[in-house]
């Protein structure tokens, strides 16, 4: 179970302990704690926060995955934006859960991708849909309103959720470990791509 928020994180723990088939064998608040609890209780499955703080919980689940591929990965986020859940999958997720829905709905998701199968919550399945029917243009592309933050590149939504958060600029670039002009330079690309200027 990774979770930078403690209460929330013990919260979900206890309950999936509650499951007659659940047991979880380890907490981590960040990417380090989690691979040391990974590689020390081996589990098959992983439930993990979309937002870790300044970490790129993207490449944490694509680099568990080329590690331990039999590892099920299942994110919990407060995102809906079906971008979110797209790269998360892509990136090697089994799941994808969302934090609002009801809490009786994880253990029916780790259940789900233990057999196999992917899951997806409502909310994100309807928008998957939703952005399905949305008509296309001539040459095939979707609407702008649809496509805006699909531009964005993995590093670029990692800093736009760290803005979200209210980390500033030379914040974000120590936590990242870049300059403060590359940071600045990823945010007036991404001013750019969502036509913000």
């Amino acid at each position: 179970m990774l979770d930078e928020q403690p209460l929330l994180r013990q919260g979900i723990s206890d309950y999936l302990n509650s499951q007659p088939d659940m047991m979880v064998c380890g907490e981590a608040e960040s990417i380090w704690d989690a691979q040391s609890k990974i590689a020390e209780c081996q589990p098959q499955v992983l439930v993990t926060a979309l937002r870790l703080g300044a970490e790129d919980g993207f490449k944490l689940i694509k680099k568990l995955k080329s590690e331990m591929p039999r590892l099920r990965i299942l994110v919990y986020s407060a995102f809906a934006e079906i971008i979110f859940a797209e790269r998360a999958m892509r990136a090697g997720a089994n799941g994808y859960v969302m934090k609002q829905a009801p809490r009786e709905e994880l253990p029916i998701a780790i259940r789900e991708i233990m057999k196999g199968d992917i899951y997806v919550s409502r909310e994100v399945a309807l928008s998957a849909f939703r952005k399905s029917l949305q008509p296309r243009s001539k040459n095939n592309h979707m609407p702008r309103s649809a496509a805006w933050i699909e531009e964005l590149s993995n590093r670029e939504m990692h800093i736009v959720q760290l803005l979200g958060s209210g980390f500033g600029n030379r914040q974000i670039a120590t936590l990242l470990g870049l300059s403060v002009k590359t940071v600045d330079s990823h945010q007036e690309n991404i001013k750019h791509k969502l036509h913000l200027r």
